[in-house]
């Protein structure tokens, strides 16, 4: 409840379904979430779905409780546990993560407790990556058996939202914005800024535009704040040559597929989830700053072709259908 107004601010009144779809009602929660909903518990009941879909540990916590006995699946969005572990400073990144998990070393004692709730609570649980899907075990291995093998991958549905701003795409040697950074707040630890700084102060006469709220500006570069409008955002993708991720952990930044779909070349390092998806020559492996300043500098000189055809012949968006209609 205390994020209405920002939301009625940033992305207008109809903030819950801007494109007034049918059947979609906007449950307001009380603060804090440990608090029953009243609203949401009637609005299941009015529903009475036979499957409920949560999307985040949040979602998933609240439905399951709203929905007594009704089916309720777990829908990954990230890895609350991941967080915690880089904002408490037990690891660098994902990549020093899953080498602990390969060496063996025993999962932490303080789990996140939303997050062990909705795992314990979901009835199946669907992860949306590779990685994601690792920690889920490592964390929460004693629920391991109601993990679903196979991933679904997001990618169809961004990218369809995407291309229908294809007219927006120019011609990659028109393009006037080198290197563009986005994300949605940049005081995120594992968003890591400090690596932002460090890139626009060594790749000279580039280009560059960071768009995400930060609280200090980064010189030499241009800033937008957080984009609430679709259509403008999409625009300054097509106006940009590469679009760079520095997440020390990110599941499978949407951002990587939009800038696919906008034909900007993709520059990240394996502490993205869906990776993959980057042209092998601008691949960050290692993840170093100097890496880093390697691809990036590639990245603005000519066009690569990317791999998002390996996330479309999951056919995920099926996969996920045929699941919920089973349960």
């Amino acid at each position: 409840e205390q994020d209405v107004d920002f939301f009625k601010y940033e992305f207008g009144k109809d903030f819950s379904n801007p494109k007034r779809l049918p059947n979609v009602h906007c449950s307001i929660q009380p603060v804090p979430l440990d608090q029953p909903s009243s609203h949401l518990k009637s609005l299941m009941v009015e529903i009475s779905p036979d499957v409920s879909l949560g999307l985040g540990h949040i979602a998933t916590f609240l439905l399951k409780r709203a929905a007594g006995n009704r089916t309720v699946v777990f829908l990954t969005h990230g890895c609350r546990e991941m967080l915690d572990a880089i904002e408490r400073g037990e690891v660098k990144d994902y990549l020093a993560q899953e080498r602990k998990i390969e060496n063996g070393v025993p999962r932490p004692a303080r789990i996140n407790h939303k997050e062990r709730e909705a795992v314990a609570l979901a009835d199946f649980i669907i992860t949306h990556s590779v990685s994601t899907r690792l920690l889920y075990h490592y964390f929460f291995p004693e629920h391991a058996l109601k993990i679903a093998t196979d991933v679904v991958w997001f990618g169809e549905w961004v990218q369809r939202e995407a291309r229908s701003f294809a007219t927006l795409r120019k011609p990659f040697a028109a393009r006037d914005v080198d290197v563009l950074f986005i994300a949605g707040s940049w005081s995120r630890p594992e968003k890591n800024y400090a690596l932002v700084r460090r890139l626009v102060s060594s790749l000279k006469g580039l280009n560059i535009h960071i768009v995400g709220e930060a609280e200090t500006r980064v010189a030499h570069s241009t800033h937008h704040g957080l984009i609430a409008n679709r259509e403008t955002l999409f625009s300054l993708l097509g106006r940009t040559k590469a679009l760079v991720c520095p997440s020390l952990f990110d599941a499978a930044p949407a951002i990587l597929f939009e800038g696919s779909a906008m034909e900007c070349n993709l520059v990240a390092s394996k502490n993205c989830g869906n990776w993959q998806i980057c042209n092998e020559r601008l691949l960050v492996d290692p993840s170093t700053t100097e890496q880093f300043l390697q691809k990036t500098a590639l990245s603005v000189s000519e066009k690569f072709d990317d791999n998002m055809s390996v996330f479309l012949q999951t056919n995920s968006y099926l996969s996920l259908l045929e699941t919920l209609s089973v349960l």
